[in-house]
C-alpha cells in the first residue's frame, strides 16, 4: 500500500537532483501539518482589514514561504475566509488555515487589524478598543511572545496600547506608521527621475495623522537630494520636490491596500528571512519624560525594531518633528485619563491584564472580559444594574467552578485594585436602576 503525498520543490535543485535520480524516493523533502512541512514562519492574522485580505491573496499568488493562521472569533468562518483558505490549497509553499484555537505559543507574528463587522455591530464605538485588548489578552495567557505589527490608521495610539495590554517588550511591537508614505516619495522621486526607487532613500517622519517629509535624509545612490536641488540641475529641482511634498499623501492614499502589502512583505522578509531594513515605523520613543508612540527610521530584523541612536534632521525639521511629538503627547494623554482612574484612593495599571484562563474558548474569552468590564464601570462611570446582573449570570453561567471563581476575583483585584465580590454585593443590594460605588464607599 502506498500513502499519497504532496511533494514540493522550492528550488530548481530539488527538481534536477529527482530527475537525476530517476525517482522521488531518494528526495528528501520537508514536512509540515499541512504537507509535513516543518515551518517557523508562523504569522497569525487578526483582523478583516481589505489591506490584510489583499496581503494573504499575495502570498498564495506568489508562493511565499509562510504559515499563516487566520483568527476567528466565530467558529464557523464567512464564506470569503473560506474562499481564500480553499485558494491557498493551490499554492506548494504557502501555507493558510482558519481557526478559532490556536497554538499562540507557536506564533511569531501577529498582524493586528481591524475587528470583523459583526464584533463592530455588536460592540459599537468602542470595538477597535475592545478587539486590540481581546485579542492580545488571549495570545498573551496562552504563552505568545513573539513580535505585534499594527495595521491599523492612527496606529501611534494602538501601538501604545498594545504594549500596555500585552506587557512585550518595546522592540516587539510596532505599527506600519509611515512607512507606506515613504515608499510612495520614493516611487514619486524614481519618476521624476525616470529612475526605479531602489537606490532611493526617502523618509516620511511623525504619524500617519501628521507626517512630513525629511529632505534633509533623503538620498539617492548615496548622493543628497537636496545636494542634487542645490546643483540647479533643470531635469529636478526644488519645484519637483514641492511637487511631491504636496501630492504624496493623496498618492499613498489612492493606492493604500497595495503599498500596505509591499510593506508588509518587506517586514516579513526582514523579520523570517534575514533582510533587515532600515524604515519608518511606529514605536515606543522616550518624549518629555513620557512614553509614546511616533514614527521614525528604525533598523527592523529578526531581533525586532532597533531604535538609531540619534535621528539627523535640519533645524526647521527638528522642530516640526518637537511639535508632531507634543500632539501625540496630548492624544496619549487623553487616552491615559480613560484608563488611569482614582478609585477610593486606588489607581489602576496601565499594564493590567484581564485574568484569563487559557482553556476559555473565543466566545468564553468575549464573556469575561465583558463582565470584567462592567466590573469596572460600577467603580466608575456606573452601569444600569439589569446589564450588569445579566452580564455576571452569563459568566457564573460560562465558569461555573465557585473555586475558580474566586481566584479570577483574586487575581482580578490583584491587577486593577477592584473586586468583584464587593461590585457583585453592591448591585444585588441596590434597589435603584444603576449601580455605582460612590468616593466616600
Amino acid at each position: 500500500m502506498f500513502t499519497k503525498v504532496r511533494l514540493r520543490f522550492d528550488i530548481k535543485r530539488d527538481i534536477l537532483l529527482l530527475l537525476y535520480r530517476g525517482g522521488p524516493k531518494e528526495i528528501a523533502f520537508r514536512q509540515d501539518e499541512k504537507w509535513g512541512i516543518q515551518m517557523n514562519n508562523n504569522i497569525m492574522i487578526c483582523g478583516e482589514n481589505p489591506e490584510l485580505q489583499l496581503f494573504l491573496q499575495t502570498c498564495i499568488l506568489h508562493d511565499e514561504h509562510l504559515k499563516c493562521f487566520w483568527f476567528q472569533i466565530n467558529e464557523t468562518p464567512t464564506a470569503q475566509v473560506v474562499s481564500l483558505v480553499e485558494s491557498s490549497a493551490f499554492a506548494d509553499n504557502f501555507v493558510l488555515e482558519a481557526t478559532a484555537h490556536p497554538n499562540w505559543a507557536e506564533l511569531q507574528l501577529l498582524l493586528l487589524g481591524t475587528p470583523p463587522k459583526d464584533y463592530v455591530e455588536a460592540e459599537g464605538k468602542n470595538a477597535q478598543r475592545r478587539w486590540i485588548q481581546l485579542v492580545i489578552n488571549q495570545a498573551m495567557v496562552n504563552g505568545f511572545r513573539g513580535k505585534i505589527c499594527v495595521v491599523l490608521p492612527h496606529d501611534h495610539l494602538w501601538v501604545y496600547s498594545a504594549l500596555r495590554f500585552s506587557g512585550l517588550p518595546a522592540n516587539n511591537v510596532f505599527g506600519l506608521g509611515t512607512m507606506g508614505f515613504s515608499e510612495t516619495v520614493a516611487r514619486l522621486l524614481g519618476e521624476r527621475l525616470d529612475i526605479g526607487s531602489d537606490p532611493i532613500y526617502a523618509n516620511v517622519i511623525g504619524t500617519q495623522d501628521e507626517a512630513f517629509i525629511a529632505w534633509s535624509r533623503a538620498q539617492i545612490a548615496g548622493n543628497s537630494v537636496l545636494g542634487i536641488v542645490a546643483q540647479d540641475n533643470s531635469l529636478f529641482g526644488q519645484a519637483n520636490l514641492d511637487e511631491i511634498t504636496k501630492d504624496y499623501q493623496a498618492k499613498a492614499l489612492q493606492a493604500n491596500k497595495v503599498v500596505t502589502v509591499l510593506c508588509l512583505q518587506r517586514i516579513c522578509r526582514a523579520l523570517f528571512f534575514n533582510h533587515p531594513i532600515l524604515v519608518p515605523l511606529t514605536h515606543e520613543i522616550e518624549f518629555a519624560k513620557q512614553k509614546i508612540a511616533i514614527s521614525e527610521p528604525v533598523v527592523l530584523s529578526k531581533q525586532g525594531v532597533a531604535v538609531l541612536t540619534k535621528l539627523a534632521l535640519s533645524e526647521e525639521e527638528m522642530t516640526q518633528y518637537i511639535k508632531v511629538k507634543q500632539n501625540v503627547l496630548a492624544e496619549l494623554e487623553n487616552l491615559r485619563k480613560q484608563w488611569i482612574k482614582v478609585r477610593f484612593k486606588m489607581k489602576i495599571s496601565e499594564n493590567f491584564e484581564y485574568p484569563l484562563l487559557p482553556e476559555w474558548t473565543t466566545a468564553e474569552i468575549i464573556t469575561a472580559s465583558e463582565f470584567y468590564e462592567a466590573v469596572e464601570k460600577v467603580y466608575t462611570t456606573g452601569i444600569e444594574r439589569e446589564e450588569f446582573l445579566a452580564k455576571h449570570k452569563k459568566f457564573l453561567q460560562m465558569e461555573p467552578a465557585i473555586m475558580t471563581q474566586k481566584q479570577l476575583d483574586r487575581d482580578f483585584e490583584q491587577a486593577s485594585g477592584l473586586s468583584i465580590y464587593q461590585a457583585v454585593k453592591l448591585a444585588k443590594a441596590t434597589t435603584g436602576k444603576r449601580v455605582k460605588f460612590n468616593e466616600k464607599g
